[in-house]
């Protein structure tokens, strides 16, 4: 039988379900009250830079402009950022890192299309905020596009286990994707984890 997606809208509520084979995967409840835009990716157009404030205002059509801060610029220098997130600290902690040696109007410029992941709604008269450390939750495992490698949770703490798992992703990880093994993802097998690449991908 496959995958199927069922949707069900009424006009403040809207019920997705995931099955496959029958089975349910997957449940997901929206209502109109509930709706915030954090965790979203958009194409967004740059609009201006401030060199002042290391920041750069982006369209990404919610009518407010986003605010991108430089800190939260994802640049070719960032191999070593990715290294330390593989193991197992969070990547917020990266938002904040030491200041780039190449100035903002250098890597950006109006009218530049980038594709920006949103990590704080709006407040006020402030838009959202922006970065393009892009990273995307699936049941046990994180996507992380552009950036190569494998990690695994630091509350997995067996050590055949993390051999395993990375034994497992090393072997049906697609290239210019890196992933983060979740903690739920302990004890999974391949198929588990080819079903949730697949859904991430497709996402």
């Amino acid at each position: 039988m496959g995958k199927i997606i069922v949707v069900s809208h009424e006009e403040k509520e809207t019920l997705v379900a995931i099955l496959e084979d029958k089975v349910l995967e997957a449940l997901y409840l929206e209502r109109e009250k509930d709706k915030d835009v954090v965790g979203n990716i958009y194409k967004g157009r740059v609009e201006n830079i401030h060199a002042g404030i290391e920041a750069a205002f982006v369209d990404v059509g919610l009518g407010r402009s986003g605010f991108l801060h430089h800190s939260d610029l994802l640049t070719g220098a960032d191999e070593e950022i990715f290294k330390r997130i593989l193991q197992g600290e969070k990547v917020g902690s990266f938002r904040r890192r030491k200041k780039n040696t190449h100035s903002l109007d250098k890597e950006l410029k109006a009218g530049d299309e980038i594709l920006v992941q949103v990590i704080k709604e709006s407040h006020r008269q402030k838009g959202v905020r922006l970065s393009t450390y892009i990273s995307i939750p699936g049941r046990f495992l994180v996507l992380m596009p552009g950036l190569e490698g494998i990690g695994i949770s630091r509350k997995i703490v067996e050590p055949e286990e993390r051999k395993r798992l990375k034994g497992i992703i090393e072997t049906i990880t697609p290239k210019n994707f890196g992933f983060i093994v979740r903690t739920e993802g302990e004890n999974k097998s391949p198929r588990d984890f080819k079903g949730d690449i697949k859904y991430l991908l497709h996402l």
